[in-house]
């Protein structure tokens, strides 16, 4: 009844067709397509305007051509669109109506695909129709349009003169007109922020009179983009997340993406709502893709390359930057380039590349002036400011914030500018020595961002303890410093609320040194023998860093963890003391930036010892070029030497005699260098001297751990892969599976293909197991908390990845788990927090210990030392021992440093995991796990 009642309108339409000029005809008919489309009734119409197509009446058949090719962009199906549309234009007449609004649709077409130099000769052809016929309406539209182009390419005086010339064009109270308003603050939002503001306002209610959603639409994107810009971001998502529903409704896929990347820049910039945002991001993508949106999609990648920066991982952010500043400079998007160029410099200044940050941000800021935008220019200017402090241009970093504060305060934007300056200043004068101003200039920052940003307040708390330090206010110092702590413990306790700890996880704050100057403070307290005092610093910022990447992983996580309450026990020396065995000791660094210097600490059962070293700043290219040397296959003798000298000879001093097992603590680069390669003054490598593990933090170093009842080997080899992730086989890790269970006494079982599938290890409780073995790929990106995963078999269902939340959300009663995959020793490596890949997610779920590689690794190479490892587990040898022997066992057979250097182990190195239980331990297993859980939080 409904296809009759349409097919009778159209038909009693059609017969008043002479009656209408042409020109409300052709318009109308496009917008009855957008409306069918809206409404889920374009089958419908299209197969009406198909048999009006076929009409006599030139006219009725060229409306409803006109229509359909509208259905049909409108629905991406730009091949028959192009197509329809081109036989509406014939080449060499003058464009009647009908002509005019195909040219105009085209044009569109080809905006939202982006190929702007073809947009720009049907837009010319357009508008060249439309002034022919006296079409003004259409005329407005397409100067708007130009303007959208010359925004995009930085010709601000273009924009100026073309949205006057589209306004004069149409009805004051028309959705051209609102639409119009909406358009131009978008374009000011950048430089007159009260102008823009009118503008929307006035646009958003004609919009909202008029009924026209997708003006509507439009006009609450750029609510939200205005309200962000003058800092209301709370108040910017409910416009948008509107504009979202409208455009949804509307089946507009092209405005949705780009409702929903703003959406995303919002939650990832300011909630730190990483695993909303990033989904957002991947949504928009999705949309952009169907509706062949290129800048959508460059602009949502953008989002996920901004999730990299929050997350703290430079090289994966600055990788991501360039890819999107390329695409962008591909489509001729200034804008896009300007915010590429603007992670790319925030980048390169996490990865304490400070000069090219100075030179990416310098050509950012001259990219700014040139395109308009005054109000981003502030901000710019102290992250100048930020980096000349780094380098000691004291007097030149006083200068640009100086230049701030007076450009925010002319252009109206005071409030983030004006309160922050503090801050830069306070850094200022500590650099200068005068510690009682920088300390003064620290309380004004707390004071102007106010109690509620409880984040903010503990960096600047961390900044005053530092000054506190330097000029030997010890007392004071550490009195600030256990405030702060006291204060970030409550924030991550049970009781907190979700505001509190969402705002401790934004990756970068108003402090471009990521440590917070907390090597500066260990080193001083150090230098003057409060060593206790000194180990409780360092040891607690350690444990906020690993407490803020496990909330960053869960914030991103599909499936959010049931996680317990934080252990806010304070560790100090000598609870490490006690626990430690007497030929056991716990070598923990400290490392800063920006010539801090690094400390060791070097913890036995009878003393508490510490050496200040080199900044690692001095270290970071030779460990670099160290691992690169070692993974192929060179020994590195002098860079072995070398690093040995600098990190290991002072520590080896402090050891007292008898020493056996070295529990290291890395920190910072130190995480990726392979410790058992360094060579010491003698010529022997530490590898001769001792057994390693590590640990992400002293307080995981000694955590309590219980025999594994069972002592069983389950190994898994040889999965079938998905073929989405493009994995290439692993013949050779199913012989590596079975040799480590014949190795291991042959108690357990090797699954292989068909039985390597991922649903059965997500089932399996593994009770019994000591070793679990995943001889298969492991991805671990540098940056990626979520992403981060193990790959076993597939099944129709379940595409065999096994992520770092399933890991974590698991509850693994396993002593050891090895990760015989490549890289899997890698992940977000930043100041004290230690490997998070792959390593903390498994201790969160209870596992003992994890023994990881450094690096890529051949099929087949690692079989004989994991034999060998697994011998000495069946012998009865803890894993520190039983690794050491096996890499002592591989240098002996003459094996490429490749091989025995890629390996190590994180976690308790006592643990036996082969060695059957007694059931009053098995009973106990549980509960260990439990306990060890609750550590590693």
């Amino acid at each position: 009844m409904v296809w009759l009642l349409v097919v009778v309108g159209l038909a009693a339409g059609s017969r008043r067709l002479a009656a209408q000029p042409l020109t409300v005809l052709a318009r109308a008919r496009v917008q009855a397509a957008v409306d069918a489309v809206r409404h889920d009734s374009s089958a419908i119409r299209e197969r009406a305007w198909r048999r009006e197509m076929r009409s006599a009446d030139p006219v009725v058949a060229r409306l409803a051509t006109l229509g359909v090719a509208t259905l049909a962009r409108r629905t991406y199906r730009y091949p028959e669109s192009d197509a329809l549309l081109a036989s509406l234009l014939p080449r060499g007449a003058t464009l009647d109506a009908i002509g005019v609004q195909a040219s105009l649709a085209r044009a569109a077409s080809l905006v939202t695909r982006w190929r702007p130099v073809e947009a720009g000769a049907a837009l010319e052809a357009t508008r060249r129709g439309a002034i022919q016929i006296g079409d003004s309406v259409t005329e407005g539209e397409v100067l708007a349009i130009m303007a959208t182009f010359a925004a995009r390419s930085g010709h601000r005086d273009s924009v100026r003169r073309l949205m006057r010339d589209a306004v004069a064009r149409v009805s004051a109270g028309s959705s051209q007109a609102a639409l119009f308003k909406c358009t131009e603050a978008s374009f000011l939002r950048g430089e007159a922020l009260r102008t823009a503001d009118t503008l929307v306002t006035e646009g958003t209610a004609l919009a909202r009179s008029l009924g026209d959603t997708l003006v509507l639409a439009r006009c609450l994107l750029v609510r939200g983009t205005l309200d962000e810009a003058q800092g209301s971001i709370t108040r910017s998502s409910g416009p948008i997340g509107e504009a979202i529903a409208l455009l949804r409704a509307s089946k507009d896929l092209e405005g949705l993406g780009s409702a929903q990347q703003w959406m995303a820049y919002t939650l990832i910039q300011y909630a730190q709502e990483f695993g909303s945002g990033r989904r957002l991001a991947e949504q928009a993508i999705a949309n952009g893709r169907q509706a062949q949106a290129p800048l959508v999609v460059a602009w949502a990648g953008l989002n996920l390359a901004q999730v990299a920066l929050r997350v703290g991982d430079a090289v994966a952010a600055r990788r991501a930057a360039l890819d999107a500043q390329a695409a962008f400079g591909r489509l001729g998007d200034r804008q896009g380039e300007l915010a590429s160029r603007g992670i790319l410099a925030d980048a390169l200044m996490l990865a304490g590349d400070v000069p090219a940050a100075l030179a990416t941000y310098e050509a950012v800021a001259r990219q700014i002036a040139q395109m308009g935008g005054t109000n981003a220019l502030s901000p710019n200017l102290l992250r100048q400011a930020a980096g000349h402090i780094e380098l000691g241009n004291l007097s030149r970093a006083e200068r640009l914030v100086d230049s701030s504060v007076a450009l925010a305060t002319s252009t109206g934007v005071q409030g983030i500018v004006v309160s922050s300056q503090h801050y830069w200043r306070g850094l200022i004068e500590s650099r200068r020595g005068r510690y009682d101003a920088a300390i003064e200039r620290f309380l004004q920052f707390k004071r102007g961002v106010g109690p509620q940003a409880s984040h903010l307040n503990l960096d600047a708390d961390l900044r005053i303890a530092e000054a506190f330090a330097r000029s030997g206010r010890f007392e004071a110092a550490e009195s600030v410093f256990t405030r702060g702590s006291a204060s970030l413990d409550r924030m991550r306790g049970r009781a907190a609320s979700r505001g509190d700890v969402l705002r401790l996880l934004t990756g970068q704050r108003y402090d471009t040194d990521t440590d917070l100057g907390i090597a500066t403070t260990v080193a001083e307290f150090v230098r003057v023998g409060r060593l206790e005092a000194a180990f409780r610093i360092a040891e607690s910022e350690r444990a906020r860093w690993l407490w803020t990447q496990r909330a960053r992983r869960d914030a991103m996580a599909r499936t959010k963890p049931d996680r317990g309450p934080l252990d806010d026990r304070m560790i100090d020396a000598r609870d490490v003391q006690a626990a430690l065995e007497p030929r056991t000791v716990v070598v923990s660094y400290v490392t800063g930036r920006g010539g801090e210097p690094t400390t060791a600490f070097v913890i036995s059962a009878t003393q508490l010892r510490a050496v200040v070293l080199p900044p690692i700043d001095s270290m970071t290219s030779d460990v670099e070029r160290f691992v690169a040397l070692l993974e192929g296959g060179s020994p590195a003798t002098a860079l072995a030497r070398s690093l040995g000298k600098r990190l290991l000879d002072s520590v080896m001093r402090a050891l007292p005699a008898g020493v056996r097992e070295l529990r290291l603590v890395p920190d910072g680069p130190l995480h990726h260098l392979p410790f058992d390669a360094l060579m010491l003054a003698d010529g022997s490598r530490l590898l001769d001297h001792v057994a390693i593990s590590r640990s992400p933090s002293a307080r995981l170093a000694v955590a309590p751990s219980r025999p594994v009842a069972g002592g069983r080997i389950v190994a898994y080899g040889d999965p079938i892969f998905d073929s989405r992730y493009h994995l290439a086989r692993l013949p050779g890790s199913a012989d590596e599976a079975r040799a480590v269970v014949r190795a291991g006494g042959g108690r357990g079982e090797a699954r292989l293909r068909l039985d390597a599938r991922a649903p059965a290890f997500r089932e399996d409780r593994f009770d019994g197991v000591g070793v679990l073995h995943l001889a298969t790929h492991a991805r671990v990106q540098d940056w990626g908390l979520i992403d981060n995963a193990v790959f076993l078999g597939a099944t129709s269902d379940d595409d065999g990845r096994i992520g770092a939340d399933d890991l974590a959300s698991m509850s693994l009663g396993v002593g050891l788990v090895v990760l015989s995959g490549c890289r899997t020793v890698g992940g977000l490596v930043a100041t004290g927090e230690g490997v998070q890949g792959l390593v903390a997610p498994l201790l969160e779920a209870g596992v003992g210990a994890v023994v990881v590689t450094h690096w890529d690794i051949r099929d087949r190479s690692l079989i004989a030392l994991m034999e060998d490892l697994y011998r000495g587990l069946a012998a009865g040898m803890t894993t520190s021992e039983a690794l050491a022997r096996a890499k002592r066992s591989s240098m002996r057979r003459g094996d490429s440093p490749t091989v025995w250097a890629s390996v190590s182990l994180v976690g308790d190195g006592t643990l036996r995991p082969l060695v059957r239980a007694s059931a009053a331990s098995a009973d106990g297993l549980r509960s260990a796990a439990v306990d060890r859980r609750r550590i590693a939080r």
